[in-house]
């Protein structure tokens, strides 16, 4: 629950920045709140795996994961290109940068 309590306050304040600043100033935020959002979800659905694995086996098992892979389609990004432009970033200014 926490993790997804990170990810709606990490939206909500890209949002905020967005609306005070527009897109293109806030554009590193949204690169950030895109990889933490993408990897906290990962880290989710993984987590929601070894939980149904616990709890259930076989055909149960296979019908649950199933059931998972449904609600957790997703497009894929990629977050190594999104890091490597925050790095150069913050390379550049020399500091953390938002």
């Amino acid at each position: 629950m926490i993790n997804i309590f990170a990810m709606e306050s990490a939206l909500l304040r890209t949002r905020k920045m967005i609306e005070r600043s527009g897109e293109t100033k806030a554009q590193l935020a949204i690169e950030m709140t895109t990889i933490f959002v993408q990897e906290a979800f990962v880290q989710i659905e993984n987590w929601t795996k070894e939980v149904l694995a616990a709890m259930e086996a076989g055909d149960t098992l296979r019908t649950q994961l199933s059931i998972l892979k449904k609600l957790t389609k997703r497009s894929t990004i990629n977050t190594l290109a999104l890091k490597r432009n925050i790095a150069l970033k913050v390379i550049e200014a020399e500091k953390y940068v938002l």
